[in-house]
């Protein structure tokens, strides 16, 4: 008796340790085998591969250079089953838990995740690959989780990571583009790596490589809007989702070199030789160089991003949309009625509101600025702090959201169908966002995503029944333009938006039309009188006022992290301890039990 309870034991201590694992389906990629978890969402079994290599490593040799694609095969059958580290950037990492492998940041971080109810059959699902947002400088591919979206319209979700900040906004600029010590748009050719694996891998997943739609929210949004025009990420996707975000101007490489030399002055390099630079910064660890990397955005929010560099692109990408030249596949674009307000404090002084409009619109002659501070001028309520914030809050929407989005849509939809939205409806029990910004930046993601549906465990805000289905039909529009490029469904029907008739499908609880002329007047002070006289204004994009909450040990590694792994030594511990105690109690159990037998 006490043989078989032994063995019963054992494997029951099995049965606790593979639980996790059943049902769990290796898929073969081209450099090997990689083994996921499983979800239930709802009553379906969802498969999800994280942290999948794909690219070498960016560190050592292979530190602010192109990425490249794993030279070789991994060994036996990688465990993708949690989220890998993010990119270097200021943590915590966007509303994710602080013992969240996501937290973790660190150099070696191209991988992407991969969400899939059936990996096992090959090549017939639709597929959105995903960019996530955070202004070049932070973020994650774990930040919005698609497993709900996945389900319910049944595609497969790709998600990723990509270089951040100096480690892949930066360039060293020397005027010859072939001899860069660091190439310009790495971050953006991290982007196209990933894009590159979906088309070779994404059928083992049970996807259809001819049927990817690149999405994005934000400064990932915009980085959609550079793969449509970057002649070299064509053929990487069929449709584009662009939410809260478009294309905006690029620097120059005279530019971009500007910013290194200063990159090289903050770093105590003692140089002006844009080699020696490059030299004595790889020196640096990651630390210092995110230190350098604060300093340079203090001074300037646009020091890391976009650089129309000779290789990656030519020419400015606003042009690019003006004379046509881009991918013209179909497009989905829209915005949330008040998106530019997160990008305001909440008190603005006249003093401040003035020095806004002078920052944002630093390259137009005093008569424009003035003509910006008059129109959004309450002259009744001039000096009041919170009637300046939601005119400087108006003001960043119809700068930089709304009228951008617009002009996207209509040089777009001269070559291809185009899908405009706003979106109108603001969450009762958000925690995340404060009341005066309104329906603001990242509002509607949530809804996208499903998570009214069935959100990850950390996420707080609590959803109603009536949000639920508004998520529900959300889901639905995205994905029928997924599967077909018509967002259309049995509830809503979604016109085009043409020159003449500018459509745009208002989305929220109280209404699903389409509205025409949707805030015209608005759209054309910045696109038909102020753009094209003294081009567009300042990228607020990545102007957010970012406070490090970083904090350092004196060897200069993350706090976080090391927490992260006092915890995960914590629950090993406390599991080890369970396991014998079950083995104990089914050994005493076993040994009692034969003894009242005999």
């Amino acid at each position: 008796m006490a043989y078989y309870c032994f063995h019963a034991s054992i494997f029951i201590i099995l049965g606790i340790l593979t639980s996790n694992s059943i049902g769990q389906i290796i898929v073969n990629t081209d450099k090997g085998l990689v083994r996921g978890t499983t979800e239930l969402v709802g009553q379906t079994t969802l498969h999800k591969y994280l942290g999948i290599p794909f690219a070498e490593p960016p560190i050592g040799v292979n530190r602010f250079k192109p990425s490249r694609p794993l030279n070789s095969s991994w060994p036996g059958v990688l465990n993708a089953t949690k989220y890998s580290s993010s990119c270097i950037q200021f943590v915590p990492v966007f509303r994710s838990p602080l013992t969240a492998p996501e937290s973790i940041i660190n150099e070696n971080c191209l991988y992407l995740n991969v969400f899939t109810t059936a990996p096992s059959i090959a090549g017939n699902k639709s597929v959105m690959v995903w960019i996530h947002g955070g202004g070049y400088i932070g973020g994650s591919g774990a930040n919005w989780q698609p497993q709900t979206l996945a389900v319910m319209e049944d595609i497969v979700v790709v998600t990723m990571n990509y270089r951040l900040g100096i480690f892949g906004f930066t360039t060293s600029g020397e005027a010859n583009a072939n001899s860069r010590s660091i190439q310009a748009n790495l971050g953006f050719l991290d982007q196209q790596l990933a894009m590159a694996w979906v088309q070779n891998n994404i059928e083992q997943f049970g996807g259809n490589k001819d049927a990817v739609t690149l999405a994005g929210f934000s400064a990932g949004s915009f980085a959609v809007g550079i793969h449509l025009v970057a002649p070299s990420s064509s053929g990487l996707y069929r449709y584009a989702i662009m939410e809260s975000g478009t294309i905006l101007d690029g620097r120059s490489v005279a530019e971009a070199r500007a910013t290194f030399l200063r990159i090289g002055q903050v770093g105590q390099c003692n140089t002006s030789n844009l080699r020696a630079i490059y030299q004595c910064i790889n020196k640096y660890n990651s630390t210092i160089l995110l230190q350098i990397q604060f300093a340079l955005l203090r001074e300037n929010p646009a020091n890391f991003g976009l650089v129309i560099d000779g290789r990656f692109l030519n020419e400015n990408p606003r042009k690019l949309l003006q004379d046509g030249r881009f991918f013209k596949g179909r497009l989905l674009i829209g915005t949330t009625l008040q998106d530019g307000y997160s990008f305001i404090p909440p008190l603005v002084t006249r003093q401040v509101f003035l020095g806004y409009v002078s920052n944002w619109f630093r390259e137009y002659p005093p008569s424009a600025r003035a003509s910006v501070i008059n129109r959004y001028t309450d002259y009744t309520n001039i000096d009041s702090p919170t009637v300046n914030r939601m005119k400087l809050g108006e003001l960043s929407n119809d700068a930089l959201f709304l009228s951008t989005s617009d002009f996207m849509a209509q040089k777009y939809s001269k070559h291809a169908p185009t899908y405009n939205y706003v979106w109108t409806y603001h969450t009762q029990q958000d925690i995340y966002l404060p009341a005066y910004m309104g329906v603001t930046h990242s509002m509607d993601v949530p809804y996208f995503y499903g998570y009214p549906v069935q959100k990850p465990a950390y996420y707080l805000t609590n959803f109603t029944t009536a949000e639920a289905q508004l998520s529900r039909d959300s889901m639905k529009m995205w994905g029928n333009f997924i599967h077909t490029g018509d967002p259309s469904t049995s509830k809503v029907t979604w016109p085009q938006y043409n020159s003449s008739n500018p459509n745009c499908l208002n989305i929220s609880l109280q209404s699903m039309k389409a509205v025409t002329n949707y805030k015209r007047n608005k759209i054309a002070f910045f696109n038909q009188y102020m753009t094209p006289q003294f081009g567009p204004p300042f990228d607020i994009t990545t102007s957010v006022t970012f406070q490090p909450t970083m904090m350092f040990t004196t060897n200069g590694t993350v706090v976080q992290e090391s927490t992260f792994r006092v915890v995960a030594f914590v629950m090993i511990g406390v599991s080890a301890a369970l396991l014998l105690l079950i083995f104990i109690l089914c050994f005493t159990y076993c040994r009692g039990g034969g003894s009242h037998k005999n």
